[in-house]
């Protein structure tokens, strides 16, 4: 069985591309069920014989497009988040240094999560542990740690630091932001393994897409939620919450600069990817809503002299 059956089976067709070169492609740079994936963002019949297929067929062309859009879209979001990882160690290094805590907190740390860690980031199968002699991680300085520990330790570790007795006095501000970037990792991991997140950022058929605070805040701001489509066709409410999370940590911690290079080249990429959008051999519509809500969104999250609206105190059990 060739890999374009799989497709046509979906009722994808070929026209546009032909099958030799989309089988090339499916050896070569995308496995098949990646591409398969963006089949979802396309209405398809949900019962009988024909389940599963798309009621109205798609170009493998129009397929292949949409991954190259996803990647670059991914590749931005995954700037972003790595920035705001930088900047969280940062803020990190400067709270073990401001209360004095810099001599035992890895080891306090390591004694508090030792069965996580030990499993995780044992020297013989976490190579980046070499660059330090292969020591233990509880023998590491605090910077050596916070170079080679993961996003998601990292988050442990900073929980675990601001309830230090002697950072009470940061508690009530960091506590609420650490939600926020559990939530924003979300999005890095689907970023860092291209996971179809055009799809992801859509769910289908769903009568009510919106945390009803976001939506009332963001309409004050002046953010349109919704695009051209129907109401059938709106933005995941989960991801959309991942999403405003991310930027919501960007406007606040990261410097202004590095904040708004980061929001022009978010906006570039979805220029880019409407302009590929309307170059495509077929119209998606839930595609269309993204793309407006997104966009707009961006604008509100750049504009530096505004109040900010999102309270993340108000969120932090929704992440």
């Amino acid at each position: 069985m060739k890999f374009i059956d799989f497709f046509k089976q979906k009722n994808v067709a070929f026209d546009r591309m032909g099958e030799e070169e989309a089988e090339r492609i499916l050896r070569t740079e995308y496995p098949y069920y990646k591409l398969l994936e963006y089949c979802a963002l396309f209405d398809a019949y949900g019962k009988g014989e024909q389940k599963g297929k798309l009621i109205h067929g798609v170009q493998f062309s129009t397929l292949y497009r949409l991954a190259k859009v996803d990647e670059a879209l991914c590749d931005v979001l995954l700037g972003q988040y790595l920035q705001l990882e930088r900047t969280l160690k940062a803020h990190i290094l400067k709270l073990c240094l401001l209360y004095g805590v810099t001599q035992t907190i890895v080891r306090d740390y390591y004694d508090y999560d030792s069965e996580y860690l030990s499993r995780i980031y044992l020297p013989e199968n976490f190579q980046v542990l070499s660059k330090y002699g292969c020591r233990p991680l509880y023998e590491l300085d605090i910077d050596e740690f916070l170079d080679v520990v993961q996003a998601g330790t990292l988050e442990r570790f900073f929980s675990f630091l601001i309830r230090d007795a002697r950072l009470e006095r940061e508690r009530k501000f960091w506590e609420p932001r650490l939600k926020l970037f559990s939530s924003a990792r979300k999005i890095r991991n689907i970023a860092a393994h291209y996971e179809c997140l055009l799809s992801k950022l859509t769910v289908r058929r769903s009568p009510n897409c919106f945390f009803s605070a976001y939506m009332g805040k963001l309409e004050q701001a002046g953010v349109k939620l919704r695009g051209t489509s129907s109401g059938k066709n709106l933005l995941s409410r989960e991801m959309l919450l991942h999403f405003c999370n991310m930027q919501y940590l960007i406007c606040d911690l990261l410097p202004g600069e590095a904040k708004l290079q980061g929001y022009a080249r978010l906006s570039a990429c979805l220029d880019g990817a409407r302009a590929e959008y309307l170059a495509l051999a077929d119209r998606c519509p839930v595609l269309e809503t993204v793309y407006p809500f997104v966009r707009n969104l961006i604008g509100f999250f750049s504009e530096t002299d505004r109040d900010f609206l999102l309270d993340p105190q108000k969120f932090r059990k929704k992440c």
